[in-house]
């Protein structure tokens, strides 16, 4: 399960077909709105459709954001497992499998590069987001922009990625990510919380 949040969460951040008038406006409007954001909270359901299967995978989590560098991203449904960090420490669990165990950010690759990335998308930090990927708006009502990656590495694994904003384009609403082999993996994001007060014991290791 790890696996698929950091394929997904590295992954997030040609306009071909999709290129429109404005994006650079657009992209400047939401480096400012959702620049402002110091907290988030929020749920999560994720729904896996897999090409070579008639069946979608369904999980529920929560998603809970404090600047500078406290995350937490916890899977409760079918099976409780996530990670928290703080800085440069952080926690990872897994009930299914009966682990909750510590890590140092700087030791361990997977979960530096998932933080970072993770990191660089709630804060939207645009500039470290274009040196990855191209961004085009598909529509504005509701905006919704096309990525698609740069690196021809990464396109073997995600062909586009589309992200529907919230209409005060402060937050996420939701995320598509089409895959190379055909497989979907949606987030649907919803009871978003922006800068109010979290339980500090939620994100600490």
């Amino acid at each position: 399960m790890m696996r698929v949040i950091l394929l997904c969460l590295c992954l997030l951040f040609s306009c071909g077909a999709y290129a429109y008038a404005g994006t650079e406006e657009v992209l400047d409007k939401l480096k400012t709105t959702m620049g402002n954001v110091q907290s988030l909270k929020c749920r999560f359901v994720q729904h896996k459709t897999l090409a070579m299967f008639d069946d979608t995978l369904e999980s529920q989590g929560v998603l809970l954001f404090q600047s500078p560098d406290r995350l937490r991203w916890e899977y409760i449904s079918p099976v409780k497992a996530g990670f928290v960090v703080a800085g440069k420490q952080g926690r990872r669990w897994n009930t299914l499998a009966g682990t909750d165990e510590p890590f140092r950010v700087a030791d361990d690759v997977e979960m530096r590069i998932l933080t970072e990335q993770v990191l660089k998308w709630t804060c939207f930090d645009l500039d470290a987001l274009r040196e990855q990927y191209e961004f085009a708006v598909a529509s504005k009502k509701p905006l919704k922009l096309v990525l698609t990656p740069k690196s021809t590495v990464v396109r073997r694994l995600l062909r586009e990625l589309r992200v529907t904003l919230s209409p005060a384009m402060s937050d996420v609403a939701k995320l598509e990510f089409i895959e190379a082999d055909g497989d979907v993996t949606t987030y649907t994001f919803f009871d978003t919380i922006i800068n109010s007060d979290i339980d500090a014991s939620l994100l600490t290791p």
